[in-house]
């Protein structure tokens, strides 16, 4: 980065790994940046500078041996101990992120963390909302979700008072949104949060280990899983469907805020995370259904629900039938979510959540179900007639009227996916009325 050039750092590969080269340089800090005045040094004050003291360690080429010039950098790498070379609040004031970087190291190797940076913590706040860019916050809690413990990086942020200040509700586009969901729950600094937090750290750590969901191979889908099974935890009885505003035609889902607008996450992520959350919310009838049954001892009778689902996905209910609606969330979803949402629907109606990989569980038997009925094909399901066909053999108006015939087209493909384009043509003629009239009202909203 620009901001970062003074820093003199070169980056070089050596054998596939690559190398930062950097000479020994002590840094001076304004109140009001995290950006550093920086000089010559003695190995001494560079390692005094560092954020833990495991990560201050030096190895000499010439000698061949790891240095500490902390003194404490081998106890603490020995004992899986985080600490702060300097003084926690001293190290945190000069910059902020080493608060975060200290989380994250933590989950990542599985370390203790010194209470002196949690007491230290409560006291730069305001300077990590201050000094600290938003991207740079969105990096290192992307780390943290993608990382071996999301579930214990998220109970670190509230230990340390900055979990409302991390998920905080931004701006969308300079507008002021409505108070978000996580607030108007508990979600602050100040209120216990009225839900049960263990519970939801549990779901976010099944979602982590669920290989169900590609978790472990795709890091960008391990951080929308894990976000999204913290956010459903939370808020459990929020309609994740209803927009949190619209701007130019365009609806924003609650969840865009937090992760677009405060942790500056890439537009696909909040995406992502709102259909996940959808369809997690869409599937929960069905799943609910499932440890029901095992709680009154029938859990060997998945195949019995599994065939009741089939009967309500059946072909040829019309536009309104399950199937429709089971096709829809799926098509929401996508191919990549909808098995994802499955998952995170089980996991968020049981507890503990477990089984989410086992071959014959729950999870896969709904799946297995689903697949059956032929509802997969829904994911990437597309019109087979086009548009400007529809507006010209059902006679429509311009404007928002060919949308919603597409819409309406899609439904029937999906109740009846055996028909050909001229049964489905004959079948979207017995619609066209509700189409203008649907039309017509969002004409005159508009």
């Amino acid at each position: 980065p620009g901001q970062s050039k003074h820093l003199e750092t070169a980056t070089s590969k050596v054998c596939g790994f690559e190398i930062d080269l950097v000479h020994l340089r002590k840094e001076d800090y304004a109140d009001d940046s995290r950006i550093p005045t920086v000089s010559r040094a003695t190995p001494e004050e560079d390692a005094s500078r560092r954020d833990l003291t495991i990560n201050a360690l030096f190895y000499n080429l010439h000698t061949k041996l790891a240095e500490d010039f902390t003194q404490q950098g081998f106890d603490d790498l020995k004992a899986k101990y985080v600490r702060t070379p300097l003084p926690p609040l001293q190290t945190f004031q000069d910059d902020p992120l080493r608060l975060l970087r200290c989380v994250r190291f933590a989950c990542k190797f599985g370390f203790d963390v010194d209470p002196a940076i949690v007491a230290a913590a409560q006291e730069v706040r305001g300077d990590l909302e201050r000094k600290v860019s938003r991207e740079r916050v969105g990096i290192e809690v992307g780390k943290m979700f993608e990382g071996p413990c999301p579930d214990r990086a998220a109970d670190l942020l509230m230990e340390c008072g900055v979990r409302d200040l991390i998920f905080a509700q931004q701006k969308v586009n300079k507008k002021k949104v409505p108070e978000g969901p996580l607030q108007s729950l508990g979600w602050t600094q100040d209120v216990a949060c009225p839900r049960d937090w263990g519970l939801s750290l549990r779901r976010v750590r099944a979602m982590a280990q669920c290989s169900t969901c590609r978790c472990e191979t795709d890091r960008e889908m391990r951080q929308v899983l894990c976000m999204a099974a913290l956010f459903y935890g939370v808020a459990p009885d929020l309609d994740f469907t209803a927009p949190l505003l619209v701007q130019n035609e365009v609806m924003h889902s609650w969840v865009d805020p937090i992760t677009t607008h405060s942790l500056k996450l890439p537009n696909r992520f909040a995406t992502a995370c709102a259909q996940l959350l959808v369809a997690a919310k869409n599937y929960g009838p069905l799943m609910q259904s499932v440890p029901a049954a095992e709680a009154e001892g029938v859990a060997a009778d998945l195949q019995g629900i599994a065939q009741q689902l089939l009967q309500h996905v059946a072909p040829d209910k019309g536009i309104d039938s399950g199937r429709v609606k089971f096709g829809e969330w799926m098509r929401f979803a996508g191919p990549v979510l909808w098995r994802a949402a499955v998952c995170l629907s089980y996991c968020c109606c049981t507890d503990p959540p477990t089984a989410l990989d086992d071959p014959k569980g729950p999870v896969a038997v709904c799946s297995m179900t689903l697949e059956q009925a032929g509802l997969v094909v829904c994911t990437e399901m597309k019109p087979l007639i086009r548009g400007d066909q529809l507006q010209k053999s059902l006679e429509l108006p311009k404007g928002p009227s060919v949308g919603i015939a597409t819409q309406c087209l899609l439904r029937l493909q999906m109740a009846h996916p055996t028909y050909s384009e001229e049964q489905l043509m004959h079948c979207m003629s017995a619609h066209v009325a509700d189409i203008k009239a649907e039309a017509a009202v969002k004409r005159s909203k508009s």
